[in-house]
């Protein structure tokens, strides 16, 4: 049961657990601490399998380096959210620049989507604008 979140929580939680113990591997084989996970998970922000990452001792670098207004990615129905992440090792993290959510896909009208070209064939450019369904996040590293 999914107990009041999105589809499927417990195996996207499960995913969670396990994408966190293979980066913790990846670490101790490597000796390696600076990791980023970036990309639509599949989860809003206060969902289950964000918290687990968060608890895990991942940065949410959306939640740390942008104002509420602009820490969304994906809008359905009207209603704005974020499943697009950008979470880091706490040692990447001290590396973080910047972080932008680049507002390009989100907030275009749905008839102008990639994904319906007989309504949009007169309409279609070759540019990145309404390529998705959701906006790219973007980390600046220094170091």
């Amino acid at each position: 049961m999914d107990r009041g979140q999105g589809c499927w929580n417990q195996r996207r939680t499960e995913q969670a657990r396990a994408l966190s113990r293979f980066i913790d591997h990846l670490s101790r084989r490597y000796d390696e601490p600076r990791f980023l996970i970036v990309g639509d998970l599949n989860s809003y922000a206060r969902e289950d399998p964000i918290v687990t990452l968060r608890e895990a001792g991942f940065v949410d670098l959306i939640a740390t380096h942008l104002p509420a207004s602009q820490r969304y990615s994906y809008v359905f129905r009207g209603e704005s959210g974020r499943l697009d992440h950008a979470l880091a090792t706490p040692a990447l993290a001290a590396d973080v620049a910047a972080v932008y959510v680049w507002h390009i896909n989100a907030d275009e009208p749905p008839f102008l989507g990639y994904d319906r070209p007989d309504n949009a064939a007169g309409l279609f450019a070759p540019d990145p604008f309404r390529a998705s369904d959701h906006d790219p996040i973007l980390v600046d590293l220094q170091h």
